[in-house]
């Protein structure tokens, strides 16, 4: 039965929701461009302070129905209503990889003799994001999409000066780092000192695809991070 998970409950198994469909509007991308007097068109400088493009939120609508009699309708509907609406949660769609996080908001009930329908919406974060983090004990198998054929290696040895080349997911992401050893890791021309340990790397963002690093020292370094996707 097709419905919907949000933080781990089932919908249909918990309250009797079936999902009867859902709508996704995309994340609109910020753009930002400077309009010059006199010239045509527009300067875009969407990418030029931090590198990348930004997304705004991404909006769900779902309609779900529960089925039954008058009194059961009501009481899965309150149950429902009194766990979910206006809260921020943990969303898992039919069919698709990952999960979202966003705010849900009962937009409105329709109430019949043996059903109730409801219209729910999900202000989202913009992307899909793993199930696991990369580098996590139980990552093995967890994350690895046989539909979408991605796998994320995340342990490194490094002996003396070693490059190594850290996949990410298709859009950025920041990691943690945890390390056998002190030592040193050159990315896009800064410098970092890795303490043996977990390394929280704020101001570094992996990019999906490839990054190529250069560390120094001799130990093992693990990458911990989620992959995200539109």
């Amino acid at each position: 039965m097709k419905t919907i998970i949000l933080d781990g409950k089932n919908l249909y198994n918990e309250y009797g929701l079936v999902l009867n469909s859902y709508s996704e509007k995309m994340p609109v991308p910020k753009v930002n461009k400077i309009e010059i007097p006199g010239l045509d068109g527009y300067i875009d400088i969407t990418e030029a302070i931090i590198g990348r493009v930004v997304y705004s939120e991404r909006e769900i609508t779902a309609k779900l129905t529960v089925t039954g009699n008058k009194k059961t309708i009501e009481y899965n509907l309150s149950d429902f209503f009194n766990a979910f609406h206006g809260r921020q949660v943990k969303i898992v769609l039919p069919d698709r990889d990952g999960y979202l996080e966003g705010r849900c908001i009962i937009e409105d009930t329709e109430r019949h003799i043996r059903s109730g329908i409801i219209t729910a919406s999900f202000i989202c974060q913009p992307f899909f994001y793993d199930n696991t983090e990369a580098g996590d004990p139980d990552w093995l198998w967890d994350p690895f999409s046989f539909e979408q054929g991605i796998i994320y290696p995340t342990s490194y040895a490094i002996s003396g000066e070693t490059t190594i080349n850290v996949p990410s997911a298709p859009k950025s992401s920041t990691p943690i780092i945890k390390s056998t050893a002190d030592m040193t890791l050159t990315f896009k021309g800064e410098v970092y000192q890795i303490k043996t340990g977990e390394n929280r790397m704020t101001g570094m963002v992996l990019e999906g695809g490839y990054n190529q690093m250069t560390v120094t020292g001799n130990g093992t370094l693990v990458f911990v991070y989620r992959g995200k996707r539109l």
